[in-house]
């Protein structure tokens, strides 16, 4: 392959803003490649790593291509208390409780587009997240962005599942608020905002069929980092770096 050719099919490019990191060193921030070497941690509870803290760790970088080696695609940015979550691969349900993290404790839930393979674990997350702890215990509805979309896929995931939540309801007593789904669907700009941290969503160019299709910046305390999305070369991506940044193929 060409590297010209090469370049425009890289996807999943992750940048992080390694010049505001070095600027607050004092501040935890750390990249996590590997969710299941990061297991042998501590289980991390949110908010005890400090105000300050703020990590990315790639849950999984695989492709629609099953692999007991390589979960699918999947990326985990946690900001001071808050645990976001960026698509939904194959297994991210199982790399989230290798790190000890129960499902449920995810704060908001960001989708870049359909391709399924980065989407097929949505389903065990948001039905897993419901049950009961330590793994389960969402009390509270799943806070889910993506492309235009999106809330036609919750209504879907409802209806597929329906009979699963009428019966553990009633069986287990799962209180329904925690099986809801606060689906929303965003157009490019800040799609979320809370206690400091900021998303901002951003079309790229996965290509002239997959449309919509985004990238995210996250912000917080002077940090940042970029979440591509699958793409090939897109001037949007470019635009939402900052500069010096590393790049990491996800």
């Amino acid at each position: 392959m060409k590297p010209s050719r090469l370049l425009s099919v890289l996807t999943g490019i992750v940048m992080t803003c390694a010049a505001a990191l070095a600027a607050a060193a004092p501040a935890a921030a750390s990249v996590a490649t590997d969710a299941a070497a990061a297991a042998t941690a501590a289980p991390r509870a949110g908010g005890a790593e400090g105000a300050d803290h703020f990590r990315v760790t790639l849950l999984g970088t695989g492709t629609p291509v099953p692999s007991p080696a390589r979960a699918g695609y999947s990326t985990l940015v946690e900001a001071g208390g808050q645990k976001l979550i960026f698509d939904f691969g194959r297994n991210v349900s199982v790399r989230l409780w290798q790190l000890r993290i129960p499902l449920g404790s995810v704060d908001a839930h960001f989708l870049t587009h359909f391709h399924s393979d980065h989407l097929v674990g949505l389903p065990d997350l948001w039905l897993t997240g419901w049950l009961r702890p330590p793994y389960g215990r969402r009390d509270r509805p799943m806070a889910l962005y993506g492309p235009a979309g999106t809330r036609a896929l919750a209504d879907g995931l409802r209806q597929a599942f329906a009979a699963d939540i009428a019966i553990r309801h009633k069986d287990e007593g799962s209180a329904l608020t925690g099986i809801t789904i606060d689906a929303h669907d965003v157009a490019p700009g800040v799609v979320y905002e809370k206690d400091g941290v900021r998303v901002t969503a951003f079309e790229n160019d996965h290509g002239d069929h997959i449309r919509p299709s985004y990238g995210y910046r996250i912000d917080y305390r002077g940090r940042s980092v970029v979440l591509s999305g699958d793409t090939r070369f897109s001037p949007a991506v470019v635009a939402h770096r900052n500069w010096p940044c590393s790049a990491i193929s996800a």
